[in-house]
């Protein structure tokens, strides 16, 4: 009984009930992470408006609706492809990568593999071949939270 009435009143909406769907998918866009349901509920506001325009059965409506998210979804993808291009600081998250090729000067002898080196205010741990403290390495790559360094030149840092 209560089904029937609930189906009955959906159906009696007609174009509005895919406009209150997309209006709830929006608001429920705002109180949830993420930016998802956006885009399925602008695809609800769309089928309102297209069935206002020109009613069709309830499948084709649906179809539109699944048509019409796809379609915001890959839209919107494909433009923020093109807009993210290369950063003006390409490191900034990545900061040991910005050490590559760096010159550091070992405040712990590498021994077993291991020491440690200071890059500006902070505590490195290096692996390399060993070394003396006070040796000097180049930085050439990144393991984790530890850098990778081979003998450096002797001619400064």
């Amino acid at each position: 009984m209560i089904v029937e009435t609930v189906h009955d009143w959906i159906i009696a909406l007609g174009p509005w009930r895919w406009a209150v769907l997309g209006v709830i998918l929006l608001l429920a866009e705002v109180l949830l992470p993420g930016i998802f349901l956006f885009w399925f509920g602008l695809a609800g506001i769309a089928v309102a408006i297209q069935t206002a325009v020109l009613p069709v059965p309830w499948q084709a409506q649906l179809g539109f609706f699944i048509v019409y998210a796809g379609l915001f979804i890959w839209l919107v993808r494909t433009l923020d492809k093109r807009r993210s291009g290369e950063s003006d600081q390409p490191h900034l998250n990545r900061r040991a990568d910005a050490l590559r090729g760096r010159i550091l000067v070992l405040d712990r002898a590498i021994e077993n593999g291991f020491g440690e080196a200071k890059v500006d205010d902070t505590i490195w741990r290096v692996a390399g071949p060993d070394m003396p403290k006070h040796g000097r390495v180049r930085v050439t790559g990144v393991d984790g939270t530890t850098l990778v360094v081979e003998p450096g030149d002797q001619a400064g840092a």
